[in-house]
């Protein structure tokens, strides 16, 4: 009896075609969509979970360097306890990723407290780091505007720079030409340590006089074509 019952289904989930031929009968659309999106199982999960991965606009490399606005220049660094720091001048802040956008409470270290001067929040956008600043915690980023800021373009600096400069300067490569003095202030490059320069273009400056320079223009002193 059971088995006749379980023919009887099995014939009635069947259709016949025009010739006579039997032919499966198409499964509900919920049994169909199970069967061609089946869900993994525990095992199948956790060996093909990856740990998620942070993106690349928002790591710290991407906003680290020096960075050049119509206000002035600023630095992003790690400290020695891995914070990152925002330094412009006097003014300085610890940034901390919020959502897309890296935000600091700014304090002004020329009073005598360290007195809070803002808000600061900014992000990498392609070649830029765009920034908004706001006064009062409450005041909206909507009204804040928006600064852009474009790195500096060295090629190296400090004294593993100037190192790596004059080995290149020994072997005869690098630069089409010999250069020993700071072309700011006309005094020799050499044993400068970590007050050197190298831009893109080649040119080596004092560290010190290529950033005071920067802070008005944001090319090489030399006009050169290279960006």
């Amino acid at each position: 009896m059971g088995a006749r019952c379980s023919a009887t289904r099995a014939a009635a989930d069947a259709v016949v075609d025009p010739a006579g031929a039997r032919v499966q009968a198409q499964a509900p659309p919920q049994q169909e969509e199970e069967a061609m999106s089946p869900k993994p199982s525990l095992d199948d999960a956790s060996s093909s979970s990856e740990p998620r991965r942070r993106p690349t606009w928002c790591a710290p490399e991407a906003v680290m360097g020096e960075w050049r606005t119509k206000y002035g220049v600023y630095s992003i660094t790690l400290d020695d306890d891995m914070h990152l720091v925002f330094q412009e001048n006097n003014l300085h802040g610890v940034l901390r990723l919020k959502g897309e956008w890296y935000t600091a409470q700014i304090h002004d270290s020329s009073t005598m407290e360290d007195k809070l001067f803002g808000y600061l929040r900014l992000r990498r956008e392609g070649e830029i780091i765009r920034s908004c600043f706001k006064a009062g915690a409450e005041d909206s980023w909507d009204n804040s505007g928006s600064i852009e800021g474009r790195p500096l373009p060295y090629l190296r600096v400090g004294a593993r720079g100037a190192a790596e400069a004059a080995a290149e300067a020994e072997g005869g490569e690098g630069r089409p030409w010999e250069q020993t003095t700071c072309c700011i202030c006309f005094e020799a490059l050499d044993n400068c340590g970590d007050d050197f320069a190298e831009l893109r273009c080649h040119h080596m400056y004092h560290k010190s006089c290529i950033h005071s320079w920067f802070e008005r223009n944001g090319s090489c002193p030399l006009r050169c074509t290279h960006p």
